[in-house]
C-alpha cells in the first residue's frame, strides 16, 4: 500500500527527472556520511541517508517521501514538519525567560517608556492616587526621596470612593482619553453630573386638593403625565406640552379623583386607573373611553399599584383587594391587616411582594405565593411597626432585591430602610418634616423624598454601603407642601404636585451610566462597551 509522506523542504526534494543510481546531482545533495542517520523511503533503489536537525535518544523516526508533491496531488491542508523548524528556538522559548530576538527588536526605549507611562496612568486612575507619587516602576516613591512634602501624607489626595456592590456601575467612574503625556493618560470624570435645585418648569394646577393621602399625578412609559384636578382628570403629553380631558365627575354627588396610577406593562401603557369615592375605574386614554369599573370597597379608593394585569386597590375601609382585569368577575382576593385606611401601595418589580402602608402606623410585607383560595382574606408575611405615623411613602430598591424604602407621616418624619425577607430595620433617618413620597434612583443608589409640613420641599439622598443615607441636595420651589410625585420613563425628571396649585418638574437624578460610559470607552477600548456588556 502506498502512503503519503509529508512534503520535503525544497533543499531536501529530489527532481523528478534525474533519478537514478548514478545521478551527480543527488549523490551531491546526499553526499553525507550515513553514519547514525534515519534511511528515508525513496522511490529509486539507492536509499539515501538525510540529515537530521538535532539528536534524539529516540530511534524511531517518521518516514518521509523524497518525491515533491504538487498542491493539486495532495490539497491544501497543512502537515507540519519538524525538519522545517527550529526546535532550538522552541525549547528556548519554552524553557527559559531570555527574550526571543523578535521581542528584543521591539523592545526600544521608547515602547518600554510608553509602557512604564500607560502602567503608571493606569494604576493612578485605578486606584484614586497621585501619578507623581509612583515611580517609573509604578510602585509608591519612597518617603526618604522624595523631596515634596505632600508625599509624606500616607493618605491620597483624593479618597478611594467605594461604590455599592449592587449598582450598575462597578467601577464607579468614567475615563477619558487626554491629549498630553503621549495621548495615554487617563482622567477620571466627575462621578455624576451637577444638578440644580431650581424646578426647569412649572404649570399651573388650579383646584388641586390639598389632602396628604391622595395621590394626584403618574408618568407612564409613553411620556404622558396623569393629572388629578378636583373633579376633572387631564391628561399632559410631556414632548407636545399638549393637555386635554380624560374624565370629569359631577360635584354635586362629592365624587372627584382621588388617585391615578397608570398601567405599569409595556404594552398595556395607555390604560389608566383612576380612584373615586366608591370604586376603581380602568379607562382607555387612546380613545378616551371607560372600559370597567371595579368596585369592593366601602368608601374612598385612596392607593393604586398595578402587577401587569393585576390591580391592587386600598380604601378608606382598610381593606386591600386584588383584581383581575382580564377576568369578568375581577376580584380574585383581599388583604386585611390594617385598622385604618389604606393610603400606600406598592408591588416590586418581580411582582411578588407587595407593601402598605396604612394610616394606623403600620407598614406590612405580602408574599403573593402565599395567597389562599379566591375571596379568603390573606394574612400578611410581616407587620412592621417602628413608624410613628401614616406611612404613605413607600418603594423598592431597584438594586437590591428585598430592600424597602418607607416613609412617616407628621409625627414620625423618618425615612426607614427595611429588609423586607426578615422584616429587620436596616436604618432609620431623620428628616425633620412630614414624608409624603419615597422614589429611588433607576440608575444609581439615591433616594430622593418629598416633604410637607413644614419644609415644603425634596431632598436627594446618597444610599451608602451600611444603608444610610447622607443629604446631598436640597431641592426649593414650592411655596407649599408637597403632596405627591411622579418620575419621567427615563428615570431622570421627577415631578411634584404642591399644595400651591403648581406643577414643578426637577432634574433631580443623573441620566444612565452606559449612555455617559459609551462613548468614552470607545475612545478608549474601540468597539468594546462597558455599558451594555457587550464585545463586538
Amino acid at each position: 500500500m502506498n502512503a503519503k509522506f509529508p512534503i520535503l523542504p525544497t533543499h531536501l526534494s529530489t527532481s523528478p527527472h534525474r533519478r537514478g543510481s548514478g545521478n551527480s546531482f543527488q549523490s551531491k545533495i546526499l553526499s553525507t556520511p550515513c553514519s547514525n542517520r534515519t534511511p528515508a523511503r525513496s522511490t529509486s533503489t539507492k536509499k539515501a541517508c538525510l540529515p537530521r536537525m538535532s539528536p534524539s535518544p529516540r530511534i524511531g523516526r517518521t518516514p518521509v517521501s523524497t518525491t515533491k508533491l504538487t498542491t493539486s496531488q495532495c490539497g491544501d491542508r497543512f502537515i507540519p514538519s519538524r525538519r522545517s523548524m527550529n526546535v532550538s528556538l522552541c525549547r528556548r522559548s519554552l524553557f527559559s525567560k531570555e527574550p526571543t530576538d523578535d521581542e528584543a527588536r521591539d523592545d526600544t526605549p521608547s515602547s518600554q517608556q510608553h509602557s512604564k507611562l500607560f502602567k503608571k496612568s493606569l494604576l493612578s486612575s485605578l486606584c484614586d492616587y497621585p501619578i507623581e507619587s509612583l515611580d517609573d516602576n509604578a510602585k509608591p516613591k519612597s518617603l526618604f526621596r522624595s523631596g515634596n512634602r505632600e508625599a509624606l501624607s500616607c493618605v491620597p489626595k483624593t479618597q478611594v470612593r467605594l461604590e455599592d456592590p449592587y449598582s450598575h456601575n462597578i467601577l464607579g467612574v468614567g475615563f477619558t482619553r487626554s491629549s498630553h503625556d503621549n495621548g495615554i493618560s487617563l482622567q477620571q470624570k466627575p462621578s455624576r453630573k451637577v444638578v440644580s435645585d431650581k424646578p426647569f418648569k412649572i404649570l399651573d394646577a388650579e383646584g388641586i386638593k390639598d389632602d396628604y393621602y391622595m395621590d394626584h399625578i403618574s408618568w407612564n412609559k409613553d411620556n404622558v403625565l396623569a393629572i388629578a384636578l378636583d373633579n376633572i382628570v387631564y391628561l399632559y403629553d410631556y414632548a407636545t406640552s399638549n393637555s386635554f380631558e380624560l374624565a370629569t365627575y359631577d360635584q354635586g354627588h362629592d365624587n372627584y379623583a382621588s388617585t391615578v396610577s397608570w398601567c405599569n406593562s409595556s404594552e398595556n401603557s395607555r390604560f389608566l386607573a383612576i380612584g373615586t369615592n366608591s370604586s376603581a375605574e380602568i379607562w382607555d386614554a387612546q380613545s378616551g373611553q371607560k372600559l370597567r369599573n371595579l368596585r369592593g370597597h366601602q368608601g374612598r379608593v385612596l392607593s393604586l399599584s398595578w402587577n401587569q394585569h393585576c390591580l391592587t386597590t386600598g380604601g378608606e375601609d382598610s381593606m386591600i383587594l386584588h383584581h383581575d382585569v382580564r377576568c369578568r368577575y375581577s376580584l380574585v382576593s383581599r388583604c386585611a391587616a390594617h385598622e385604618q385606611k389604606v393610603v400606600g401601595l406598592k408591588w416590586n418589580r418581580d411582582g411578588d411582594m407587595l407593601a402598605s402602608g396604612g394610616n394606623d402606623d403600620l407598614m406590612c410585607i405580602w408574599d403573593l405565593r402565599m395567597s389562599p383560595s379566591r375571596n379568603r382574606a390573606l394574612e400578611p408575611r410581616l407587620q412592621l411597626r417602628e413608624h410613628n405615623g401614616a406611612v404613605k411613602a413607600i418603594d423598592w430598591n431597584p438594586h437590591r432585591r428585598g430592600v424597602l424604602a418607607s416613609g412617616g407621616g407628621a409625627r414620625d418624619k423618618t425615612i426607614k430602610i427595611w429588609n423586607s425577607q426578615t422584616g429587620a430595620l436596616f436604618s432609620s433617618t431623620d428628616t425633620g418634616s412630614q414624608v409624603t413620597s419615597v422614589m429611588w434612583s433607576q440608575h444609581r443608589s439615591e433616594l430622593s423624598s418629598a416633604h410637607g409640613f413644614d419644609d415644603h420641599l425634596m431632598k436627594l439622598w446618597d444610599y451608602g454601603h451600611d444603608s444610610s443615607l447622607t443629604k446631598t441636595t436640597d431641592f426649593v420651589g414650592h411655596s407649599s407642601r408637597i403632596l405627591s410625585t411622579a418620575c419621567s420613563p427615563d428615570g431622570c425628571q421627577v415631578v411634584s404636585a404642591g399644595a400651591d396649585e403648581s406643577l414643578c418638574f426637577w432634574d433631580v437624578f443623573d441620566e444612565p451610566i452606559r449612555k455617559r460610559l459609551l462613548p468614552c470607552a470607545s475612545s478608549i477600548w474601540g468597539e468594546v462597551s462597558l455599558g451594555d456588556h457587550v464585545i463586538r
